[in-house]
């Protein structure tokens, strides 16, 4: 199959990301943190908060990545314990 009949079949995205598609990458991670359908778990939202506000540290974001950082900042501790790795990332990000 073709890539345009996959596209227009439904079966691939047509602008898949990549690596370096940090615009990409923010809208999947803002996509995903406001799914109102299913909303994630404290970790998991902490993990994509975490990530987009590195994102946006790469795209020059200031506002979003201060917004994202104060968000994932605010969780509980025991919300914070089931997520360490993700909360040392957040502490670097900080201090950046």
């Amino acid at each position: 199959m073709s890539r345009a009949t996959a596209t227009r079949s439904g079966l691939r995205s047509p602008r898949r990301p990549t690596k370096e598609d940090a615009a990409g990458a923010a809208r999947i991670l803002d996509r995903a943190a406001g799914n109102e359908d299913e909303s994630p778990t404290p970790v998991q939202l902490l993990r994509l908060l975490v990530l987009r506000a590195d994102v946006a540290g790469r795209l020059a974001d200031e506002k979003t990545a201060a917004s994202a950082l104060a968000r994932a900042a605010a969780l509980t501790e025991e919300e914070r314990e089931a997520a360490r790795d993700d909360l040392t990332r957040l502490r670097e990000l900080l201090e950046a």
